[in-house]
């Protein structure tokens, strides 16, 4: 079951990246994970209602009874009806890591023999992962994270922080909202808005709307006497500059068509962390 909203959520006084399906698993992607294993784990002929023991699909059904649900052998049934209740009910009433669990079992104990090669059934279930907002992914023949809690309270304490301006706090969430559309996901967008929000606060907090990264972090320092690290003001210039010169992404969008959900994340983590830093740091600038 899903946790509920609470009242600060629900009637928009506390943000929430729960878009971002991490430790829960609504009934859409659920019922997308069961759509996948009915249509590609579970074919039969035409006018059959057993699987052959023979066949690669009662092997790992049977492999399933013995050493996933640890049923005892005798009971074991080949039956199509019987294998579709089942794993529908688990699939839609189990935990959230359950299901994960089933997916990747059969993901390591099936793909392997049957597909040895990359192939489009798996690109088929990642493209269900990231079209339902899930933060995990088919890597290799493992499901692995994507997205962790560390970086869910790094973007979720500039949408939850009062004291970061509204316009910054907005741009993030832009950012995010186009992160995680389910519909059309707008990863040149996500992008755009996150480098957008460091540029803004920059702009707020030197009170320079021409300013940039470069020479707004050495007014920071200037002001506060705080030094930064140099590797780590060095790695933040060149990102910014990745993002903002004549071969970055907002001035080569349409020439560049393989953004995916991995550099958006990317992005934008790391503004917002970086957002976190100038905050914390400079927070006494007047």
């Amino acid at each position: 079951m899903n946790k509920p909203q609470s009242f600060s959520e629900k009637y928009g006084y506390k943000k929430t990246i729960s878009k971002i399906q991490i430790e829960e698993m609504d009934n859409k992607l659920r019922t997308a994970i069961w759509n996948f294993i009915y249509k590609i784990i579970l074919p039969i002929m035409p006018n059959e209602t057993y699987f052959s023991d023979d066949s690669d699909t009662g092997k790992l059904l049977l492999q399933l009874w013995e050493n996933y649900f640890h049923e005892p052998i005798d009971e074991y049934e080949n039956d199509y009806f019987t294998w579709v209740d089942y794993l529908k009910e688990y699939i839609m009433e189990s935990n959230w890591y359950e299901v994960y669990d089933l997916l990747e079992y059969i993901i390591d104990h099936h793909y392997p023999k049957v597909f040895p090669e990359q192939n489009k059934e798996l690109e088929l279930i990642n493209k269900i992962l990231e079209e339902n907002c899930s933060g995990y992914r088919i890597i290799g023949f493992s499901i692995s994270p994507i997205i962790d809690k560390q970086e869910i309270n790094t973007i979720d304490n500039i949408l939850n922080d009062n004291s970061i301006n509204q316009i910054v706090k907005l741009q993030i969430e832009e950012a995010l909202n186009k992160l995680s559309d389910r519909k059309k996901p707008d990863f040149r967008g996500s992008i755009k808005d996150s480098i957008n929000a460091i540029e803004t606060l920059c702009k707020i907090l030197t009170k320079d709307e021409k300013i940039q990264l470069k020479e707004a972090l050495k007014f920071f320092e200037s002001k506060t006497g705080v030094d930064l690290h140099p590797a780590l003001k060095e790695s933040f210039i060149k990102l910014y500059g990745w993002t903002s010169d004549a071969e970055g992404i907002r001035h080569c969008l349409m020439d560049y068509p393989n953004l995916n959900f991995a550099e958006a994340k990317f992005m934008l983590v790391s503004c917002s962390a970086f957002i976190n830093l100038l905050m914390d740091k400079y927070k006494n600038i007047s």
